[in-house]
């Protein structure tokens, strides 16, 4: 830990991890604001507006796993490990179903 002036050490433990949570946090809501572009509430009602939220943050959870099975792609194919094509081709087949076929092959172009 980086010296800090102030002498009360619990205090900036605290900080720390509020600030730790803090930014685990925020991603999600990048990805819901930044890819699919929700800015501000499109529904009047807030049961309609709890849904939408409610399946952005699914798609979000989504597109996370879709890159984190990139990275493993990547991983793999440098160390030769091919256990993951099952789950990929799981994945492809649920974007498929969220999606629709003309989304997914855009999806597939992105690689």
């Amino acid at each position: 830990m980086k010296q800090h002036p102030r002498k009360n050490k619990t205090a900036i433990n605290i900080e720390y991890m509020k600030a730790s949570i803090r930014a685990k946090v925020e991603h999600p809501f990048r990805i819901i604001k930044r890819q699919f572009g929700f800015v501000k509430a499109r529904y009047k009602g807030l049961l309609k507006n709890d849904n939408q939220l409610a399946m952005l943050f699914t798609l979000a959870n989504l597109f996370r796993a879709d890159q984190m099975i990139r990275q493993w792609e990547r991983f793999s194919l440098k160390t030769g490990d091919n256990a993951l094509n099952g789950r990929r081709n799981g994945l492809n087949r649920l974007i498929q179903g969220i999606y629709g076929r003309k989304n997914r092959l855009k999806h597939e172009e992105m690689k």
